[in-house]
């Protein structure tokens, strides 16, 4: 039976398939392009989240190199704050005298704490680090 034999009505029902078909594989290109988009962002957003993990690791590692510069060539130990970027580095330092026999030094006891961001919100990042030096 040729298309043009049949009936009207068969002619409707024929049409309504097709458009059901389209509108089903319309469907799912949007549902493919929404989850790629989705997908992308997420990426985007790691990638910036590793650079601003990255800055603040390597900012607290400058607040150790700063504190520990500031009290063996100096002797300056107490709590200071510095900027690196839109990095917020706090820098505290505590001294000690250590007698050994005729011998006396300095350890000197530094901590790190380097902060992007504030708390709460999602590109916040907080590294801390700590580290101990002698003046002998």
């Amino acid at each position: 039976m040729s298309r043009l034999s049949r009936s009207p009505a068969a002619l409707r029902r024929s049409s309504g398939v097709a458009l059901i078909s389209v509108i089903m594989v319309m469907l799912v290109l949007s549902l493919m392009a929404t989850y790629l988009v989705e997908s992308l962002s997420g990426q985007y957003a790691a990638t910036g989240l590793s650079q601003l993990t990255a800055q603040t690791e390597a900012a607290a590692a400058s607040g150790v190199e700063w504190g520990r510069d500031r009290a063996l060539r100096f002797g300056l130990c107490g709590t200071s704050q510095f900027q690196v970027g839109n990095v917020t580095v706090d820098v505290s330092c505590a001294t000690q005298l250590i007698q050994e026999d005729a011998d006396s030094y300095d350890v000197y006891d530094i901590s790190v704490d380097a902060r992007y961001g504030a708390y709460g919100n999602w590109d916040h990042v907080r590294r801390s680090r700590s580290a101990r030096y002698a003046s002998r």
